[in-house]
């Protein structure tokens, strides 16, 4: 997940401090079960990831796979002026429970996704 998140702010400093949208097809969350392990693939083919990063296991029907969303500007009641932002987190560990002790965290007012994820962070653009 470290070098997930490092890809992603190397794509940020790139991209006029924007981070990529999700490229899923079923239009939510990318997934990294969904697309054959095909995840964040702007990371892959931009060079900021040598190859596809997914969980061991990889599967829906264990909720053992890894997910990134970008959220607009002051969903579920962040701060409008910080920007979009995204969120990045681990559905299941097989080894813990929700969330992990490590888990960095993130919530905004109406949501807290440590209740979604074992593992879990956020960024803003701002």
């Amino acid at each position: 997940m470290n070098q997930i998140a490092l890809a992603l702010e190397l794509y940020y400093d790139d991209h006029n401090k924007n981070y990529p949208y999700s490229n899923s097809g079923n239009g939510g969350w990318e997934d990294s079960a969904e697309d054959n392990g095909v995840f964040l693939e702007s990371l892959v083919s931009g060079g900021y990831l040598p190859s596809y990063i997914v969980d061991p296991l990889n599967t829906y029907a264990s909720s053992l796979y890894y997910s990134y969303y970008l959220y607009p500007a002051g969903y579920s009641g962040c701060t409008s002026s910080s920007g979009q932002y995204y969120v990045l987190g681990i559905r299941n560990m097989e080894t813990s429970g929700r969330p992990h002790p490590q888990s960095p965290g993130w919530s905004c007012p109406l949501r807290d996704w440590k209740t979604e994820f074992d593992w879990v962070m956020g960024k803003f653009e701002h």
